[in-house]
């Protein structure tokens, strides 16, 4: 491959649309060349990651499990949450594998994309039947990724269940699976996994957060190789899947370790290393109004969804809806998409207070704080999920082996499980004001810029203060 096809390739590899921040953030990404802190140098983990078939095998894995949830959803009746049929499918998809989505992101970052069987299918199509078109550049971008969140996350509560309906997670299920094949016979890479996915979505914004990083060792040695192998691919591996070039990649939001890279480089010039948490959000450049946008609404939206598990927060919200006379089937859509379009509203208007000439920017950087709260609030809200999940999967396990262990609904300590909740509150909430004051004084001279700070502060406290308020309230009998 000569040059000038090299250079058109890494540069159609650099499309994510950002705001520069460089008034704001002006340091620059630091490449590790601690040899001691990267997992590829020895270990169980350098030999899996290495190993030729680790994902070939894995994704036979994940296919087959996919594939069981399907059938089990469609064939095994409706439980309604709990007891008739068999309740695999939702306890599996709703109540074990999302939950722990939610409580892995801070350790291994997008690492399930690696191994998600609507990736490894995708991909495949992408492979070895796709036209390569190149994805519209208007829609490089997350709005439809988190225009499907907020619709299957608001569309649960009344109009399809999903979580109480196994039938409709098969289907969500068969859905997507559909989307993926047909991006993949349209478009190159895993475009589906980058722009459409709304679990990608999730796990893109919050891998910012994320103690390990995929990055390449050395910028220089990159640099001075001609073949850009991790992009063009070689007979060892692809290019990588999800547009992106390690030698300028300087965050976690779309690398999920799929490992082509680590296979194509011949001059084994990637690491995978630890590292202090929220790096990325402390040292890249890169801001878009989208992510912004989401971190926001992912925090209103779990509020919601938290304080409808509290009858009082619950009787208000139906006594509301009973007065505009909503459809009750569409109420929870439009509640949620209406949160999340107020809360960013307000705080843009909060920012035009103080300085109306750079308030779309001050509202896209400092959102960036937010994560780690965006992030306790999302584990919150996953809490009791992921234990009704275990109790539920060791139920459908053990009915299936002919055993009775367990009958009825779990038995859960509620004031527990509030009291965790309440801890991850507060802790996302003390991360995300450190994480606020050190990116408006880290290499910051902008004056106007660093009195954000205290707005900034006051809308993570009336959001902390809200769950705080939510969490105290009579749970649901």
């Amino acid at each position: 491959m000569n040059k000038k096809t090299i250079k058109k390739v890494i540069s159609t590899s650099l499309t994510a649309p950002a705001y520069s921040t460089e008034s704001v953030k002006t340091m620059k990404p630091e490449l590790s060349s601690d040899t001691n802190n990267n997992y590829l140098d020895k270990g169980i983990i350098a030999r899996i990651l290495r190993w030729p078939q680790y994902q070939p095998v894995i994704h036979w894995v994940t296919i087959a499990v996919f594939l069981i949830i399907i059938y089990s959803g469609l064939t095994n009746g409706n439980d309604q949450k709990f007891v008739e049929g068999s309740v695999f499918a939702t306890a599996f998809v709703w109540d074990i594998w999302h939950p722990l989505l939610a409580f892995t992101i801070i350790f291994i970052g997008r690492f399930w994309c690696s191994i998600c069987p609507l990736g490894a299918i995708h991909a495949w199509v992408s492979r070895n039947f796709s036209m390569n078109r190149k994805y519209p550049e208007k829609f490089r971008n997350m709005w439809i990724a988190i225009a499907l969140f907020i619709f299957i996350t608001a569309a649960e509560r009344h109009l399809f269940r999903f979580t109480r309906n196994p039938e409709a997670t098969a289907y969500l299920l068969l859905t997507f699976l559909g989307i993926a094949i047909v991006m993949g016979f349209v478009y190159e890479k895993r475009t589906f996994c980058r722009y459409i996915c709304p679990t990608g979505l999730v796990l893109a914004v919050f891998s910012m957060i994320s103690g390990s990083e995929l990055r390449c060792k050395s910028r220089e040695v990159c640099k001075a190789h001609g073949e850009k192998e991790c992009l063009t691919g070689n007979k060892h591996g692809s290019g990588c899947p999800m547009f992106e070039f390690p030698q300028t990649m300087e965050r976690n939001n779309y690398c999920i370790y799929c490992t082509e890279c680590i296979k194509t480089c011949s001059k084994h010039n990637i690491r995978v290393s630890k590292r202090p948490f929220a790096q990325d959000i402390l040292k890249s450049k890169k801001v878009s109004l989208d992510e912004s946008f989401f971190i926001h609404s992912i925090i209103v939206m779990m509020l919601f969804l938290m304080g409808m598990e509290h009858t009082a927060f619950r009787n208000k919200i139906i006594s509301f809806i009973h007065f505009l006379g909503i459809d009750r089937n569409i109420m929870a859509i439009i509640i949620l998409t209406g949160l999340s379009i107020a809360a960013v509203l307000s705080i843009y208007l909060l920012q035009r207070v103080h300085d109306p000439d750079n308030a779309k920017q001050r509202l896209v950087t400092y959102s960036y704080a937010f994560i780690p709260l965006g992030l306790a609030t999302y584990m919150a809200w996953n809490v009791f999920k992921l234990f009704r999940g275990i109790f539920y999967g060791i139920y459908d396990l053990t009915k299936w082996a002919g055993l009775n262990v367990f009958s009825g609904n779990p038995s859960i300590n509620f004031e527990t499980l509030n009291l965790l909740q309440i801890l991850l509150l507060l802790a996302g909430f003390m991360f995300s004001i450190w994480l606020g004051y050190r990116l408006t004084t880290d290499g910051s001279k902008n004056k106007t810029l660093n009195n954000g700070l205290l707005s900034m502060v006051i809308v993570i406290g009336v959001y902390t203060t809200a769950g705080l308020w939510i969490l105290t309230l009579p749970v649901l009998g």
